[in-house]
């Protein structure tokens, strides 16, 4: 009776959400890394309590709270096992950075981070990783209700990600010169990317296990979550915000503007793939799977 009500209260996604970050946890063992969950752990604690507040004062109780709070951690760990299949991918080396860079300049008549130079600056760092994070974890906290936008989310980085950058291994502009490929990318203003540029490169040269550590230009998980998002929140805001993000990964040479559309399009793909599986698309209305919904309100009589 115990193991029964125990499993009862496993959310449906959470065994779908392990397999799906299963493959690149083995494969990217090696440079697993648990501080990677450090920084997302604190942002997720702080939303989560944050929800929690909510819910209280909306007279709603706490019932949601211990799934959300599961569902943020995984997405975190998700993430953290992203970072490491990442590093185990880049020993192969970088072979499609001078076709994306092609492809961008033709259909955009130019290389497209030459019509953004105006978006530069340290400042636009914080709005590229910080402000990321947390429109993340509110978009998480709004999909607890949505077990195909669940399911999306860990098809997205858990599979579809590692299988895009297996197949179009990207370093991007900013380590375009580095890879030998010639200074096309050297007018790109480097106060957008900082310190983070050289970090990720020498823990490249060296092999070494870091904090956040891998390159990646294709796909842009960047563009990837906040499409992910708009599609969550379908506002003209979180819209106006996906496209500062993708502008950003443009103009700082994080990202081709190709890697953003890809990105976009596996979120989209993600969500779709999710919302065919029963046992995901059937939590859609009810609480979070494990979770009883709110209940209906009752007629007067």
């Amino acid at each position: 009776m115990k193991k029964d009500r125990l499993l009862a209260m496993v959310p449906r996604w959470f065994p779908f959400a392990l397999a799906c970050l299963l493959p690149s946890l083995l494969l990217g063992w090696d440079y697993f890394h648990l501080k990677s969950l450090a920084l997302w752990g604190i942002v997720a604690g702080v939303s989560v309590a944050v929800f929690a507040v909510v819910q209280l004062v909306r007279g709603k109780g706490l019932g949601d709270v211990p799934a959300t709070l599961l569902l943020a951690v995984t997405a975190g760990l998700g993430m953290a096992i992203y970072s490491s299949v990442k590093m185990w991918l880049n020993r192969f080396g970088f072979g499609a950075d001078e076709m994306l860079a092609d492809l961008d300049a033709l259909l955009f008549f130019g290389d497209p981070w030459r019509y953004l130079d105006f978006l530069t600056g340290a400042h636009l760092a914080v709005i590229y990783h910080w402000t990321w994070l947390l429109f993340i974890a509110a978009a998480l906290v709004r999909a607890r209700h949505d077990g195909a936008f669940i399911g999306g989310w860990f098809i997205m980085w858990g599979l579809l990600a590692p299988l895009v950058q297996w197949l179009v291994p990207a370093g991007g502009p900013v380590f375009y010169e580095k890879l030998g490929l010639g200074d096309r990318f050297a007018g790109i203003d480097p106060s957008t990317t900082g310190m983070f540029v050289d970090y990720l490169w020498d823990a490249y040269v060296a092999n070494d296990v870091e904090f956040g550590a891998g390159i990646s230009a294709m796909p842009s998980m960047h563009i990837a979550s906040v499409v992910w998002g708009l599609m969550l929140f379908r506002s003209p805001a979180a819209a106006a915000y996906a496209l500062i993000i993708f502008m950003i990964s443009v103009s700082s040479g994080w990202h081709y503007a190709v890697d953003g559309i890809v990105g976009g399009l596996l979120a989209v793909l993600a969500v779709k793939a999710a919302r065919a599986l029963p046992f995901l698309a059937e939590n859609r209305d009810g609480g979070a799977a494990g979770v009883a919904p709110d209940p209906a309100p009752q007629p007067v009589a």
